[in-house]
């Protein structure tokens, strides 16, 4: 068995993972699982994908610019969701104090009416704004990941990509939404719930950039849809090398911030580690699934 930089990184892992377990913390396993997989896979193909890993990490341009754009969407997310939550606490405070529940009140037409007008208005706030709420995330998301693909890319951001972009990610949102709403109206009140809808995410996430890979290379919405699907299961054992580097890059990172897991600046740390740890993972999986045939 040949020896090379990734089965080193592998056999260490392995150690890692056996001081871990004897230590009795958590971790040991994953840790363990990453070694083997750098073990048994193809050095040629591990020692490639490291390339490509450390090529990624030096791309310090690409890595900040598209970092900003997906921190701008964020920020854009988070200002409109607390703006709404706001607005709803706002008019379900006046609801509550305009609305009068007695039985004298429940006899009275015209308080009864007044109780059913105040509710209405409440209704429709809620559905109104719940909705154009997720129309101006949908947005926000399709524009700044429009920009952040074509800087990877390197193609033009113009009115003629963004027309079919917006079609490519209202189609995958289309498929998405409802599998994310079930989840949590069938997970309602269980302990699980979080979980479950954490799962989903990642599950998501997988194959999203596998989808936005193929629309950059094809420009095709239909084999770009089902591909990203399809990809995402056929080529899983492509795709399990170059995860394992990044987990292992996870985890090196999560010792860090062990350093100032008890001060004030644990959070926005966080935040900003995980704008450019996914940035540099929309970086690095690009180049490797385009190769993909």
């Amino acid at each position: 068995m040949k020896i090379g930089t990734p089965r080193i990184i592998g056999i260490l892992l392995i150690i890692i993972a056996a001081l871990v377990y004897f230590t009795g913390a958590k971790g040991y396993i994953g840790l363990g699982a990453a070694g083997l997989i750098l073990i048994i896979a193809s050095v040629h193909y591990t020692q490639k994908i490291l390339d490509m890993f450390i090529e990624a990490v030096s791309n310090w341009k690409i890595l900040f610019v598209t970092a900003l754009y997906d921190a701008i969407y964020w920020l854009l997310v988070f200002g409109s969701v607390n703006f709404f939550r706001w607005r709803l606490q706002v008019k379900s405070a006046a609801a509550q104090a305009g609305t009068t529940l007695t039985k004298e009140a429940m006899t009275n037409p015209d308080l009864v009416a007044k109780n059913a007008a105040m509710l209405q208005k409440f209704v429709v706030f809620l559905t109104v704004g719940g909705l154009l709420l997720l129309i101006f995330c949908f947005l926000a998301y399709a524009i700044s990941r429009g920009f952040i693909w074509t800087t990877i890319a390197k193609q033009k951001a113009d009115k003629k990509f963004f027309k079919r972009w917006l079609g490519l990610n209202f189609f995958w949102w289309i498929i998405w939404t409802p599998i994310f709403l079930i989840i949590m109206l069938a997970m309602k009140n269980n302990p699980l719930a979080k979980g479950s809808i954490a799962v989903l995410i990642v599950i998501a996430s997988y194959f999203t950039p596998i989808m936005h890979t193929l629309y950059m290379q094809t420009h095709k919405i239909g084999h770009s849809l089902a591909n990203g699907l399809g990809w995402g299961l056929s080529k899983l054992h492509l795709l399990i090398v170059p995860y394992t580097y990044a987990f292992v890059v996870y985890v090196i990172a999560l010792q860090l911030f062990r350093l100032a897991q008890n001060t004030t600046i644990m959070q926005p740390i966080s935040m900003l580690f995980v704008v450019l740890f996914m940035s540099w993972m929309r970086i690095y999986l690009y180049h490797i699934i385009k190769q993909f045939k």
